[in-house]
């Protein structure tokens, strides 16, 4: 079964497009800071309070096959005018669960991806984040 992707919608006044400027995992949480594109200041700070199953991070051009599929299925502005897509028969929940052996339960996790200028990070969890909007990531202070 092939892969859907999805545009997820976690919170409303949304950029197109998004760099990632900062991702922390440590013991109270994993975290995710984005600032929007065009030099604009606004941005979003994402908050995972609890553990997640796993995550990935990777430079999109590492993923040029992966785009390829959302171009040649979605069509260009799909990926490229969006940033936020959760995965249905993702083909990564598959490989954790084959990896874990059986003791990974895909069905009761959901992929979520961020497609960013700068790189493309997928995330395994069992619930949604906080989103919290920036209006300007240069004065937001990480503290955690």
């Amino acid at each position: 079964m092939h892969e859907q992707w999805v545009q997820w919608r976690p919170v409303g006044q949304l950029a197109p497009q998004y760099y990632m400027t900062a991702l922390i995992d440590d013991v109270t949480g994993f975290y995710i800071r984005l600032g929007e594109s065009n030099n604009n200041p606004r941005g979003l700070f994402i908050t995972f309070e609890h553990s997640i199953g796993a995550y990935r991070i990777t430079d999109e051009g590492d993923r040029a096959a992966k785009l390829l599929y959302l171009h040649d299925t979605y069509g260009h502005d799909f990926f490229a005018k969006w940033s936020f897509f959760t995965v249905v028969n993702s083909e990564y929940l598959e490989w954790i669960s084959q990896e874990a052996a059986g003791i990974f339960d895909a069905k009761s996790t959901k992929h979520l991806v961020l497609i960013t200028e700068n790189v493309i990070i997928d995330i395994v969890s069992s619930y949604e984040p906080k989103i919290e909007l920036i209006a300007d990531i240069k004065q937001h202070k990480i503290i955690v």
